[in-house]
């Protein structure tokens, strides 16, 4: 069953307040990702050591290899790893500072791209691992990186690459050196040994490539509901704001066919006075504590907004103006019996007075229209003495019709 539009705007805030993105990756600074970018190369140095050690020390495996390619590969493993660990503290060090994030940011994906392209032309420009790589790492360099810095890393290490592959294939240079040439049927066994070589060189960067992007997307999503839910809502009373709340009432007159649909407007009484007299902090809680008040007494798909400065919106699905009414009269009861106090002990008068209008809802129902009905129910309240409750008159049928589910509700609300 779809979920309603209220139901939506509901689960967003939930989302909202979501603990994750506390340290969003997305919200580093490019210093902290370069960082971040040098532990990863680092790790991947790492795991190529321990591969040529383990073959070194491994005399099956020599006939696989060419040993004296692997010593001169570790040497340089060695230079590189030294040079990313001072890069990394370079970046960590300068991490915050504005004038130094472009050259943290073009040195470590330049010494990260020399890595894995030198990486990928030894063990096979033509790979598993290298394709791997090359497919997967600019996606997330554009998101965490600045974007110019990676297309160039992209045009340069695309250059490159088919530069050794030309004289690769020209006989210039020897294809995969690490590996000692042999047909796959020709040796069963080097064609697993390959394979599986192939596989250790890229299962750490797969792994580590989905787990950040699941990590950016999730934060994304995060951030997503966030701006969304504060662009639905009140920042002082948590309330839906005026425009959540017309969207609302909209999807409500068009899609509920027939269906009687209330406004109420809440207006709190004299409150340039309670400001003037007690000051706006004090004049904030009232506004809180109204909001708060008014919500405990409706229904859970009865939707609240802030309106206005002191004003605020009630939508009622399947209720007509009269029982809207009678919600509005508890409502009205409970916000003079608020006990709120200012830093003296001396209690803030709070009252308001309600404007309540209904219709019928149709395809082509103007909200704007109830709210004009509900707004001069409002004039009428403050015209008759204030904190009272006002209906605008109707056909009594809309004014005493009420849909099964809200019958129900009526008499005990759900806040």
């Amino acid at each position: 069953m779809p979920l309603t539009l209220h139901q939506q705007l509901s689960q967003s805030a939930v989302r909202s307040s979501s603990p994750i993105g506390r340290h969003l990756l997305l919200d580093m600074h490019y210093g902290e990702t370069s960082a971040l970018l040098m532990v990863v190369m680092l790790l991947q140095l790492a795991s190529y050591v321990l591969w040529g050690l383990y073959n070194l020390s491994t005399p099956a495996n020599h006939a696989f290899v060419h040993v004296e390619v692997i010593l001169r590969v570790m040497g340089w493993l060695s230079v590189s790893a030294v040079l990313g660990l001072i890069w990394l503290v370079l970046c960590w060090t300068h991490r915050r500072e504005p004038r130094w994030q472009m050259t943290l940011s073009i040195g470590a994906v330049a010494l990260y791209v020399i890595t894995m392209v030198y990486a990928g032309f030894i063990s096979g420009l033509l790979a598993m691992s290298l394709g791997v790589i090359l497919g997967c790492a600019p996606m997330l360099g554009i998101l965490i990186f600045p974007p110019l810095v990676i297309f160039m890393a992209i045009v340069v290490a695309g250059v490159v690459l088919c530069a050794l592959t030309w004289l690769t294939v020209n006989g210039s240079l020897p294809y995969a050196p690490l590996f000692q040439e042999a047909l796959w049927s020709q040796s069963p066994a080097y064609a697993r040994f390959y394979v599986l070589s192939q596989l250790y060189f890229v299962l750490p960067f797969f792994v580590m490539t989905v787990t950040m992007a699941h990590y950016l997307l999730t934060q994304w999503r995060s951030r997503e509901a966030t701006i969304l839910h504060l662009s639905q809502t009140d920042a002082l009373t948590g309330l839906y704001n005026r425009r959540t709340a017309h969207l609302h009432l909209l999807s409500l007159l068009q899609e509920s066919l027939g269906m009687p649909i209330s406004a109420v407007i809440v207006d709190l009484d004299h409150f340039k006075h309670i400001n003037d007299q007690f000051g706006h902090l004090i004049g904030d809680r009232a506004l809180r504590c109204a909001a708060q008040s008014l919500r405990s007494n409706l229904r859970n798909e009865d939707l609240i907004a802030r309106f206005g400065g002191e004003e605020f919106l009630i939508i009622f699905k399947g209720l007509g103006c009269h029982s809207a009414g009678r919600i509005a009269e508890r409502c009205r009861q409970q916000l003079e019996q608020l006990n709120i106090q200012d830093e003296t002990g001396q209690r803030v008068p709070v009252t308001a007075s309600f404007g309540v209008a209904c219709m019928l809802s149709e395809a082509h129902a103007d909200p704007d229209e109830v709210l004009r009905q509900a707004d001069h129910a409002l004039y009428e309240a403050k015209s008759g003495g204030r904190n009272r409750v006002e209906v605008h008159p109707c056909a009594t049928a809309i004014a005493e019709q009420i849909s099964p589910e809200a019958r129900r509700q009526l008499i005990r609300p759900q806040g």
